[in-house]
């Protein structure tokens, strides 16, 4: 593995976990959604 500077790990690692959050954030939203649409119908 080669050396990175720590700022390019910070960054990295900021990117992932964020994506990480947003993709829970939106699963979590959609499956609420559903369950509402079965509940409403």
């Amino acid at each position: 593995m080669s050396e990175l500077p720590i700022p390019v790990i910070i960054g990295t690692v900021m990117i992932v976990v964020g994506l990480g959050i947003g993709i829970y954030v939106a699963v979590q939203a959609i499956g609420r959604n559903k369950k509402d649409q079965e509940f409403l119908s």
